[in-house]
């Protein structure tokens, strides 16, 4: 890591390793699950297309590492605040109603099952910093159990995407 730019460095392009050669595998030295993953594509760019919705964040200081920037686990818990907090609110009211009015609780909604999580840190989001955060949900078959949400912080030069699935969960 370049300390002061504070990205990642190729360490063999900047000369920080004396033989270029120990980074790299021979075949007679690497098994059929190293040659896989150094097979491997990239990961393509989570694309948001027409989001549909738009927030406004601040990163508070209970998000932010000892790095000084917003903790990776913490992008996640911003997405599903934005897709569940309305919805998670409303169950939370009808129950109170309900037990005010000494009725059963109604089940307004279950938590759909996290499949798949797919990110794209591309700069640093800092204590205090404020970003818009673009988001939707990815137009889907009819009849797809999947559904797909992606969400962008920031406009022209995002910081981060991701893209997280569910599924409704069974019984």
């Amino acid at each position: 890591l370049d300390v002061e730019k504070r990205v990642a460095v190729n360490p063999v392009a900047e000369g920080l390793v004396a033989d270029p050669s120990a980074w790299s595998l021979s075949e007679e030295e690497a098994g059929p699950d190293e040659r896989l993953t150094m097979a491997m594509d990239r990961p393509r760019a989570i694309r948001i297309g027409n989001p549909g919705n738009r927030s406004e964040f601040t990163v508070p200081f209970s998000y932010v590492d000892m790095n000084g920037h917003m903790n990776n686990t913490r992008y996640l818990d911003l997405a599903e605040n934005l897709l569940f907090a309305d919805r998670l609110k409303a169950n939370t009211e009808a129950r109170i109603s309900a037990e005010a009015e000494k009725k059963a609780a109604p089940v307004l909604f279950t938590l759909p099952e996290l499949t798949r999580i797919e990110t794209e840190y591309r700069a640093e989001l800092l204590g205090g910093e404020t970003i818009p955060v673009l988001w939707g949900e990815e137009p889907r078959e009819d009849g797809a159990e999947r559904r797909a949400f992606c969400f962008q912080g920031g406009d022209a030069n995002p910081a981060f995407r991701l893209k997280l699935t569910y599924r409704q969960r069974r019984g």
